[in-house]
């Protein structure tokens, strides 16, 4: 029989030979490429969101407007179509509502992530004997998602 110590070594041992990948994607400009059409399309679809609970965020993201300012000139008010406020309480909330897809995908790649506002971080975890496979595995996954990343 192994003693106490002796387990505590073959663990110790077993652990050495893993390795962690973290790979940390930012979306710059996130906020401002969201497309509120599709942001209202899942919130219905994805999350149940229907009636006049619906209508409040689609009066929410709809009816924002924005003007630049230059020293002491402004432009004419132009309708914002793809963005949510970041400095709100419900930007980051409809965020991650928003990239619900691609971290289903991210899921479905055998990666675990998580998300926050607009960082993302990939986790894999591999044997010290599978380092190859699982780079290339990553690779493979960041090539996916960056190709999905245009249907979401």
């Amino acid at each position: 029989m192994q003693s106490d110590a002796q387990k505590d070594k073959a663990t110790l041992k077993m652990f050495m030979m893993m390795m962690m990948i973290i790979c940390l994607l930012d979306l710059s400009v996130a906020f401002d490429i969201i497309d509120h059409d599709i942001l209202l399309t899942r919130l219905s679809s994805w999350f149940g969101i229907h009636g006049s609970v619906l209508i409040c965020f689609k009066s929410y993201l709809l009816s924002r407007t924005f003007c630049v300012k230059c020293n002491d000139f402004f432009s004419s008010l132009h309708i914002s179509l793809y963005d949510v406020p970041q400095c709100s309480v419900l930007g980051p909330l409809l965020f991650i509502m928003y990239t619900t897809p691609p971290s289903t995908l991210i899921s479905s790649l055998s990666l675990y992530h998580h998300l926050y506002a607009d960082d993302t971080q990939l986790f894999l975890s591999f044997h010290l004997s599978d380092f190859q496979a699982s780079i290339t595995h990553l690779q493979n996954a960041l090539e996916v998602s960056d190709a999905c990343s245009q249907l979401f």
